[in-house]
């Protein structure tokens, strides 16, 4: 006979099992979850982006470092003040004729590490090169193509953008 009220130890007989022990549940089946390596960093809301279901949108890991080190403003994260690019502050109070030079500048500086690993290139467009440059009423657009050569190696799929700024 087990000890205590619940029979602890007691034979397997009796409505308790011994200590130790659980009755067999019946457990629903296993769905495998695949989680991303890298979630998408939206700057403009700052935060990440989520699908309809809830769950978040999946990115290269290559592609979120370009996000983040063009988005990321030095002096943006208080903690990290000599962290992030330079562009903003450097555009400012310039002639338009200057902003190109100076924001290719600051682009290829911020992308070396990964322009020298091989983890991307930067892709001129049409009539254009892959940094490109347009100021409307007080505020500077710039726009970055590159291709990811971590995952499309043969430049197969279309050109990422990174925009706004």
């Amino acid at each position: 006979m087990g000890a205590g009220q619940f029979q602890a130890g007691g034979s397997s007989g009796g409505p308790y099992e011994r200590a130790g022990l659980d009755p067999a549940w019946i457990l629903p089946a296993i769905v495998p979850v695949v989680t991303p390596i890298a979630i998408q960093f939206d700057p403009q809301i700052r935060g990440f982006t989520q699908n309809a279901d809830g769950s978040f949108v999946p990115v290269h890991p290559v592609d979120q470092r370009v996000v983040l080190l063009l988005w990321l403003g030095q002096g943006d994260v208080p903690s990290a003040p000599a962290v992030g690019t330079r562009i903003r502050k450097r555009i400012q109070r310039v002639a338009q004729s200057a902003i190109l030079p100076i924001v290719t500048d600051e682009v290829n500086a911020e992308l070396a590490p990964l322009l020298n690993a091989g983890d991307i290139i930067l892709v001129p467009q049409r009539n254009s090169g892959a940094i490109q440059v347009q100021t409307s009423q007080g505020r500077t657009l710039i726009a970055v193509f590159y291709r990811n050569l971590r995952l499309d190696p043969q430049g197969i799929f279309p050109v990422h953008t990174v925009s706004g700024f």
